[in-house]
């Protein structure tokens, strides 16, 4: 699964998530959206594995430093 077919489906889920349209930016981070806490950060992190039939390890989640860094693991596990 390539980069950009990722952030397609992702802003998908985020939308789902928040309820409204999220435009993702690989530095974007919790701060700054609007909503985002550490519930929400549960059900994001549920969303995504569900929609691209993943899971990701406590120590993949604590590496979650941005946008980008969740891109780059959703990545890694899609490759193809």
């Amino acid at each position: 699964m390539d980069r950009a077919n990722i952030v397609s489906t992702l802003e998908k889920v985020f939308a789902k998530v928040f309820r409204r349209p999220v435009p993702l930016r690989d530095a974007m981070t919790a701060a700054d959206v609007e909503g985002w806490d550490s519930m929400t950060n549960i059900r994001l992190l549920d969303a995504v594995e569900r929609e691209f039939g993943i899971t990701l390890s406590v120590t993949e989640v604590m590496s979650l430093a941005s946008v980008g860094s969740l891109i780059d693991t959703i990545h890694a596990k899609k490759p193809n």
